[in-house]
């Protein structure tokens, strides 16, 4: 197994991870911007609050799935750490 390798699989085990929070803020952002310019608000601090509110209920539904994910690659990595050229 090569740097290469490593790198590569460290930086698909990030954006898996972090894919649902990602989404969840996408999609609270698409939907409370066109609720607001449905009903013409334009404070911006609607957006903001609303989006960390569906990071946070993000974190809280996928969390133990996310550490899980991390700590077996994390194991799996320091188990093949000699093999790494």
């Amino acid at each position: 197994m090569n740097l290469a390798a490593v790198v590569r699989e460290g930086l698909m085990l990030a954006a898996l991870v972090l894919a649902p929070v990602v989404a969840a803020a996408a999609a609270a952002s698409v939907g409370v911007g066109w609720l607001a310019g449905r009903f013409g608000l334009r404070d911006p601090s609607v957006v903001i609050i609303s989006r960390a509110i569906a990071v946070v209920l993000a974190l809280i539904v996928a969390g133990e799935w996310m550490s899980e994910r991390l700590v077996t690659s994390s194991r799996a990595l320091w188990s093949r750490l000699g093999e790494v050229e």
